[in-house]
């Protein structure tokens, strides 16, 4: 590999990790408390696939591997907001404010 490249690879073909977005746990007590989403680029099928870990031991294997129908472009950002944000912004948007 050449010195002047990075290349960043889980197991099966992964690779192209996107940014992060921390989701944090109902009543977390810490600021580690939560899980890590993040899409990953799957060579082998073309595809994308969101892998969630819990934020408090990124050593750990994913909790959880989301096989998605597609792929999701390079440079795809998000983020996250929990039901209660997105009710309160609805309820906003109906009453004009």
């Amino acid at each position: 590999m050449s010195r002047d490249k990075v290349f960043c690879s889980q197991q099966d073909g992964l690779t192209s990790p996107s940014e992060p977005a921390f989701v944090a746990r109902e009543n977390a007590c810490g600021e580690d408390d939560g899980y890590l989403l993040s899409l990953w680029w799957n060579w082998a099928t073309g595809l994308s696939e969101l892998l969630i870990h819990d934020a408090a031991d990124l050593r750990r294997t994913p909790l959880c591997r989301v096989k998605l129908p597609t792929r999701v472009p390079f440079g795809f950002h998000g983020s996250w907001a929990d039901h209660q944000t997105l009710d309160r912004a609805v309820a906003a948007c109906r009453n004009g404010e």
